[in-house]
Parts: C-alpha cells; sequence; structure tokens
C-alpha cells in the first residue's frame, strides 16, 4: 500500500487539497483488523467516509469523497499489480536449491 504521503499527493492533485483526515479516517481500523481492514473500508464505503470527514472539517464533501475513491485506488492498484507479476512470474522469486543426488541430475 502506498504511504499516506503518495495518498495526499495524489488527492492534492485531482482536488486541490490533500484531505488528510479522509486518508486518517479510512485507514483508522488498520491497527484493528491489520490488512482486513480493506475488505471493510476501501470499497463503497470510502468514498461516503471521505465525504463525512472532509465535511466536518468545513471542506466540500465531493472533494472528500474524491480523495476517498482516489485512495481505495491507489491501493488496489499497487496490490493488484504485485498479484499480476507475481501470476506472470516477474519479480522477486525465491529458487529452491535442489538437494540430493536428483539435483545434481537437474530433476
Amino acid at each position: 500500500m502506498p504511504a499516506h504521503k503518495v495518498h495526499r499527493r495524489i488527492a492534492k492533485a485531482l482536488t486541490g487539497d490533500s484531505h488528510d483526515e479522509v486518508h486518517k479516517a479510512i485507514d483508522a481500523p488498520y491497527g484493528l483488523l491489520g490488512r482486513r481492514h480493506r475488505w471493510l473500508f476501501h470499497g463503497l464505503l470510502a468514498p461516503i467516509i471521505g465525504a463525512l470527514s472532509a465535511q466536518s472539517k468545513g471542506k466540500d464533501p465531493a472533494s472528500g469523497a474524491a480523495a476517498g475513491v482516489s485512495h481505495i485506488a491507489a491501493d488496489w492498484s499497487q496490490t493488484g499489480l504485485r498479484k499480476g507479476l507475481k501470476l506472470l512470474g516477474i519479480g522477486r522469486k525465491r529458487r529452491r536449491r535442489k538437494k540430493g543426488w536428483l539435483g545434481l541430475l537437474g530433476l
């Protein structure tokens, strides 16, 4: 997952505001749920959380919702990229060395 610094830069480029409160609200349950927080908070709830947290700070709710969508898009795109590269056999791959006489024969 990208760091909050990356999320803030993306949101600032899209909306003109970094919306730090949105990113903190979306990732708040991470301490309790770990990576599983993404299944609850990185779906359809993210724009709602973004709009509500932006509105609570006196900012435009639509802009907060856009920041929420950009947050989940960045997270899922990075995870999807990593999984896709793994499926293609690209990236860091550890090779196990064969032991014994079968390894010497290349079997």
